[in-house]
């Protein structure tokens, strides 16, 4: 799906131009770094749901102890999770998605899609994004624009975190298409199989 995936691609950049790079910079600029991060934390511990779920749909049932601990101890100890006591108890933050689910099963990964706002995915992870979504709160609370707050490359909070290597990537890239795939399937694959390599069927990407 390349052409259509740079037109869409195309689409994005103009959107970034006109508003969520404006958006980013005031952000970045109206809130400084530690303001940033406990609204990145709130916001973590408010959709840990999903986290939770993911680990027990992985039978990873350390995991899940480990997230039930996170939300009790930082829903209240860490003021509804403006704050993280919990990693600091011991009880360390990690990430488990649907789309990570399916690739433990041995789902391929699909096809690379670039979806309008919410940027690079794959068929796989695309499935996943929508399954995850039903398991925010936040989803329910914003009538799903928190898809475009929070969740992928163009989520304000994600951008606002990476805002600097995304500059960079651009400003390097002679094909900023290739160079932003070659970048997601990197991460992407290093983000599912990190803490669960083990668990990785053969030949699985």
């Amino acid at each position: 799906f390349e052409t259509p995936n740079r037109v869409v691609l195309g689409f994005n950049q103009a959107v970034d131009l006109v508003v969520l790079d404006p958006v980013t910079r005031i952000y970045r600029f109206v809130l400084p770094d530690p303001v940033r991060r406990a609204l990145n934390r709130f916001f973590d511990n408010l959709n840990s749901s999903q986290v939770l779920v993911n680990d027990m749909l992985q039978l990873e049932w350390h995991d899940a102890w480990i997230c039930t601990a996170r939300i009790g101890i930082n829903s209240t100890l860490g003021l509804a999770g403006f704050f993280d006591p919990a990693s600091s108890l011991g009880f360390e933050r990690h990430v488990a998605d649907f789309g990570q689910t399916l690739a433990l099963s041995g789902a391929p990964s699909g096809t690379y899609l670039i979806l309008p706002l919410l940027g690079p995915t794959t068929v796989r992870d695309g499935i996943g994004l929508g399954v995850d979504a039903l398991l925010h709160p936040t989803f329910y609370a914003m009538g799903g624009y928190d898809l475009v707050f929070f969740s992928g490359t163009a989520g304000l909070t994600t951008r606002a975190r990476h805002f600097e290597e995304l500059k960079a990537l651009k400003e390097s890239s002679i094909d900023f298409y290739a160079s932003l795939r070659s970048g997601y399937y990197q991460n992407r694959v290093g983000g599912i199989w990190s803490r669960r390599e083990h668990r990785r069927p053969a030949g699985a990407p």
